[in-house]
């Protein structure tokens, strides 16, 4: 029974998270390995689904492995394009068009989006060590670490990226109190009030 309303608990948990929070759509797919432990854990009660056999438990990973295949091939992707690297070519040696993800989805010229075959690790820094990151974004670190700022360790810095280990690397302090957030999600973890306050400190040069 415990074992079920903490299933319960955390699926209402993730229905709740998935109106609130809107990007990336599937955001709350890690919740649902609560419902997948649960299901198995009753159904491993009848003796034709013993998982201490070897067979029954290579099937139910191979059945794991295919369900989220999609998301292990997104970060696969990355290292293939790396050693398979796409064609961007638009009309073939005959002069017909190639029509392919490459060519009718994404113009790099008409956007942002830098190809992940160009991704590339950031030089130096040991937490960012086998982490692949776009260009731009390894240049910006690259510029950070240049700033004189960063040689004062009681600098204060409100870093609002993803970029996590930067603290680490630099030496500075993050702040902490009842009025950070555990990430800067404005309409889930971040409300209006904490963004007057960033503004408000901002505007005050305290960062």
């Amino acid at each position: 029974m415990l074992f079920l309303l903490l299933t319960i608990g955390i699926l209402a948990e993730a229905a709740i998270f998935q109106v609130t929070s809107y990007v990336p759509p599937d955001n709350n797919i890690f919740y649902h390995s609560f419902a997948i432990a649960y299901i198995l854990t009753m159904v491993s009660t009848f003796s034709f689904l013993d998982f201490s056999k070897i067979k029954n438990t290579v099937l139910l990973l191979a059945c794991i492995l295919l369900w989220w295949s999609g998301m292990y091939w997104k970060y696969l992707n990355r290292m293939t394009t790396r050693l398979f690297p796409s064609s961007n070519e638009k009309i073939t040696a005959t002069g017909e068009n190639v029509i392919n993800m490459h060519t009718y989805t994404i113009d790099p010229e008409a956007s942002h989006y830098e190809d992940e075959s160009t991704w590339k690790e950031v030089p130096g820094l040991k937490s960012f060590r086998k982490i692949y990151l776009p260009p731009s974004t390894v240049a910006g670190i690259q510029r950070l670490e240049t700033m004189p700022v960063f040689k004062n360790k009681d600098a204060h810095v409100l870093n609002m990226t993803e970029l996590t280990p930067l603290d680490y690397e630099f030496g500075y302090k993050l702040e902490t109190g009842p009025g950070y957030p555990l990430w800067y999600h404005l309409g889930v973890a971040t409300f209006n009030k904490q963004a007057d306050e960033f503004c408000d400190k901002y505007s005050r040069k305290n960062y």
